[in-house]
């Protein structure tokens, strides 16, 4: 798991502990998450701002991405009338 945020990290990988009986592995810097050759996906859930950076990155390593808030701003689409 990976949040640039440390106290926001140590809460989440507790959680995670608590809820599963394993302390999961965490990082501040997500590149470190999609450099690793064993993660197949990542659950991006950061300001919607970071969502198309991070996503797009995950995909060109190779990763599946889901993402939990919107990628766009806008349901309209360019170049239709």
């Amino acid at each position: 798991m990976c949040d640039a945020v440390g106290s926001r990290r140590a809460l989440a990988a507790e959680l995670v502990r608590d809820w599963t009986g394993n302390a999961p592995g965490s990082v501040a810097d997500y590149r470190e998450v999609i450099d690793r050759k064993d993660i197949d996906i990542v659950h991006i859930s950061t300001p919607d701002h970071w969502h198309a950076k991070i996503a797009i990155e995950a995909m060109l390593a190779g990763k599946d991405v889901y993402c939990e808030k919107p990628m766009t701003l806008t349901i309209f689409s360019f170049g239709r009338e």
